[in-house]
């Protein structure tokens, strides 16, 4: 009985060495259960032995890994050791300091033949939130009716009794390695960033004082002076419209956090106005708006993964009710065969983002979604039998088949921390008033809207229903969308210059006021319906 026992461990033991001698292999021996932020500013890293591990010194080392890191490598630095067997360890968050491990990923380690062998999978942390200084709720919008603003059109975005309001951050424009008279002067890790932040100041601060919600899409266009930012190999391309934020090299991740930090301190709420709903990057499932190289869907999700952490944790860790959403264009279940790699189906992608996610540290992140119709040029959605079926294996899910969303969101995996249905806000859809085979369709366009908005009030888990746009946009207007509630002069300076209303104004105006269904009454002839409670579940206005 000896004998066999001791050949029994002499197996677990050549099994282990197995293990470790290959690095796909190597994690899981030791779980990480949790890794928070806890009382006095302390990080927690708590851990249990999923088997024996056999180690040089019966030491377990925890390790940091910085955002553009994967493995320790060669590294010796740990920050602590203990004996082998379940534990926790605890080590100082240092927010703000260049020690801070607010954007860093924990993994553990053995010493096995004199090096450091990694046996646990990487985590981030889950509650950056417990380091904010600010933590007031979110107020609730008066109602779900929002807009893509023009910031010249102030006082008509209160004119339209506007409730959201969704800003544009291009970050090309924000930030610049030179002094102007008008930047501000931003020190991070000792080194000084020159930030043009005031139109955005006066743009949030009055959109606060009017009480309408503030939605901020952080965009990355391209900006040769400044290649930190871009993914290493990646140049500038004329079919791309974004670039991903690079966090994979020590440089990009340390501007992404000088970036994060900036707007997420400036706009929770102390002063400078308020930000309730953060979006990083533009349609994630579309790379060409946001690229970072031509890739694999998963090799694509981990990079995207490594910026998205700093921005959450840096928004979070300022305002703790701050919401940070990922952006999923409207192509559920589509993929160019041709070109694999130029989308990747929103349904596949959210099911990995959040399989993901669980495993490098479940957090809160919400969808920011575009449930534009399936052929962008024509307003009429209700037509779109073909695309936007009621199926979860529909091809596109827009305003007509929204509850496919709502529904794949529901499940019990799909959840947050605290077993909620995630935040989903619908950031950007807009309905073409001038077609390329009919012409005007401006009646179509109001049509659109009304049957849109009332499908979004209707559906519980929808957050706000912000318009693409207040001007229609001359690049757009190339491509043949004219989305806006004001047209445009074409043969103006600036790429948005507003002439005249269009119909769609004054619907957009009185949609959620108790005006909303004598305003709406047109629309009904032209979508082929007798009442919007035949149509839309949940519709609760008294028709």
């Amino acid at each position: 009985m000896k004998t066999k026992d001791k050949f029994s461990k002499l197996l677990l033991v050549l099994s282990m060495l197995l293990l470790l001698s290959f690095p796909s292999f190597a994690q899981n021996l030791v779980a990480i259960t949790s890794c928070q932020i806890v009382e006095d500013g302390q990080v927690e890293v708590a851990y249990q032995l999923a088997v024996e591990v056999p180690s040089d010194d019966g030491q377990i080392y925890l390790f940091a890994l910085q955002p553009y890191e994967d493995h320790i490598g060669q590294r010796t630095d740990h920050l602590r050791a203990a004996a082998m067997g379940d534990g926790r360890f605890l080590i100082p968050l240092n927010k703000g300091k260049g020690d801070s491990l607010l954007f860093a990923h924990f993994v553990l380690a053995v010493k096995q033949g004199g090096q450091f062998t990694e046996v646990s999978d990487p985590m981030y942390l889950t509650n950056p939130e417990a380091a904010a200084a600010y933590r007031e709720p979110v107020p609730a919008a008066a109602s779900k009716k929002g807009l893509l603003i023009h910031t010249g059109q102030l006082a008509d975005v209160k004119a339209l009794g506007t409730k959201q309001a969704i800003v544009n951050i291009p970050i090309s424009q924000l930030m610049s390695k030179t002094r102007s008279a008008t930047s501000t002067s931003y020190q991070y890790h000792g080194k000084t960033y020159y930030l043009n932040i005031g139109g955005i100041d006066r743009v949030i601060e009055d959109l606060t004082r009017q009480g309408i919600r503030v939605t901020v899409t952080i965009l990355n266009p391209w900006e040769p002076g400044m290649p930190e930012l871009y993914r290493s190999g990646v140049t500038e391309m004329g079919d791309v419209y974004y670039y991903g934020f690079n966090a994979a090299t020590p440089e990009g991740a340390e501007t992404v956090e000088a970036i994060a930090t900036f707007l997420g301190e400036r706009y929770s709420g102390r002063g400078r106005g308020r930000v309730a709903n953060w979006i990083i990057g533009n349609e994630i499932d579309a790379p060409r708006w946001d690229f970072f190289g031509d890739m694999d869907m998963g090799s694509y999700l981990k990079e995207y993964e490594r910026s998205f952490r700093i921005f959450y944790n840096a928004i979070k860790s300022s305002s703790a009710c701050a919401r940070v959403d990922i952006p999923l264009g409207y192509a559920w279940n589509m993929v160019n065969p041709a070109q694999p790699h130029s989308n990747y189906p929103v349904r596949d992608l959210l099911t990995a983002w959040n399989a993901q996610t669980w495993q490098g540290g479940n957090i809160d992140w919400g969808v920011a979604y575009h449930p534009y119709p399936a052929v962008m040029t024509e307003p009429e959605f209700w037509n779109d039998g073909i695309y936007a079926i009621q199926h979860p294996n529909a091809k596109v899910v827009n305003f007509n088949n929204l509850n496919v969303l709502t529904d794949f969101m529901q499940a019990a995996t799909m959840r947050d921390r605290s077993g909620q249905v995630r935040h989903l806000l619908l950031s950007e859809a807009g309905f073409n008033s001038q077609s390329p085979t009919r012409g005007e369709v401006e009646l179509q366009q109001a049509a659109a809207f009304a049957y849109a908005y009332y499908i979004a009030e209707s559906n519980p888990f929808v957050d706000g229903f912000l318009l693409n746009r207040q001007v229609d946009n001359r690049q757009e207007q190339g491509d043949s969308f004219s989305f806006g509630l004001w047209k445009n002069d074409t043969g103006a300076e600036s790429f948005e210059a507003p002439t005249e209303k269009k119909m769609i104004w004054q619907v957009f105006r009185d949609i959620d006021t108790d005006q909303s269904l004598q305003a709406t009454e047109f629309a009904k002839p032209v979508i082929g319906i007798g009442r919007w409670a035949d149509v839309i579940p949940g519709f609760s206005r008294a028709e």
